[in-house]
């Protein structure tokens, strides 16, 4: 399960709400992976807030993370994948192959019950 974390403070807040429903289900089915995914960041002091209080959350916040970023709004007008966009989308290219990366370590580690 991937949880999005946006930054701000709401969508914080829901975040948490949502982390303590996976980790409800989690204690039924020890296997479930589950992690936050910071989405729509940018190099701001509210991004960096938001990140510093998830972390203190029981989830795992992966390491990458996906910017606010015009390519993605524009995919899902055109109903393509930032990879369809070419070279006007190349950094959102690098996030989401970084986000597959980080999703494919988290399901090859051992669950954290183990």
């Amino acid at each position: 399960i991937l949880i999005p974390l946006v930054p701000g403070p709401l969508d914080l807040w829901s975040a948490r709400a949502t982390e303590q429903a996976v980790l409800a289900e989690q204690a039924r089915r020890p296997g479930l992976r589950a992690a936050l995914v910071p989405n729509r960041m940018q190099n701001t002091k509210l991004t960096g807030t938001v990140l510093e209080v998830a972390r203190e959350f029981t989830l795992p916040v992966l390491g990458s993370t996906l910017g606010q970023r015009t390519a993605y709004g524009q995919a899902a007008i055109h109903g393509c994948s930032v990879f369809q966009l070419g070279r006007t989308a190349l950094a959102a290219q690098d996030e989401v192959l970084a986000l597959a990366d980080a999703v494919f370590a988290l399901l090859a580690a051992p669950p954290a019950s183990e």
